[in-house]
């Protein structure tokens, strides 16, 4: 099943009030600038998904492959997970500075959840192999080795775009202005972090080749995308 955003989102906010009900209470607005009625919470994680969902369609994943040269290799989508979902919470919490048990579900909802749901939602679809026919690919952290820092530039720039176009978060609380600077010095933290996930993706795909052979090929390289 592909990661559609408004079920992604509405997933990951579920899930934030399952861990803070009282959040669904966290409502503002400013007439005076323009600021409609909003819950804080669900405003934020709406824009950090969509954010996130985006980048991580558009990021070319890699594997490593072996098997036979019966080309090309054609191969249905597959799951994947993100093993370093701990890692990534654990270095959220370090960079923003939180501590405690709340700070720790708070690291949960906001880093561990898109990455959770996003697995359990999405699939990945290599591209025709033209290098092996039949054979298994490998996703690992090993076959993508500047992934992190990839992700963590484009999440960047698409959070801060993202918290800009909902216009609740600009600074002097204006719809359309840039984003806050007490928010726009901690939206580097949370691309980070949600990079470190990403970064540890792992899966494996069985490629079928079109012709028969029994000429082994090994350390191939292929290239996919999340759906």
């Amino acid at each position: 099943m592909p990661i559609e955003a408004t079920a992604f989102s509405g997933l990951v906010f579920a899930n934030y009030l399952a861990l803070f009900p009282l959040a669904l209470g966290a409502k503002r607005e400013n007439p005076s600038t323009g600021v409609p009625p909003h819950c804080v919470p669900e405003a934020f994680l709406g824009a950090l998904c969509r954010a996130f969902g985006t980048v991580l369609k558009a990021t070319p994943i890699r594997d490593t492959g072996a098997g036979t040269a019966a080309l090309p290799g054609l191969a249905p989508p597959v799951p994947f997970v993100f093993p370093g979902i701990v890692v990534a919470q654990a270095q959220f919490l370090t960079s923003q500075g939180w501590v405690g048990p709340m700070a720790a579900l708070g690291a949960s909802a906001m880093i561990g959840a898109p990455l959770l749901y996003a697995s359990s939602l999405g699939v990945l679809q290599m591209q025709p192999n033209l290098l092996m026919g039949t054979g298994v690919g490998i996703v690992s952290p090993l076959a993508n080795p500047g992934l992190e820092a990839t992700v963590t530039a484009a999440l960047t720039a698409a959070l801060l775009a993202e918290f800009q176009a909902t216009g609740k978060f600009g600074v002097g609380d204006v719809p359309g202005a840039p984003v806050n600077a007490t928010l726009a010095a901690q939206l580097p933290n949370y691309a980070a972090a949600l990079a470190k996930g990403i970064s540890s993706i792992t899966a494996t795909v069985a490629y079928v080749g079109n012709v028969s052979t029994v000429v082994p090929i090994a350390g191939t390289s292929n290239t996919g995308i999340i759906l």
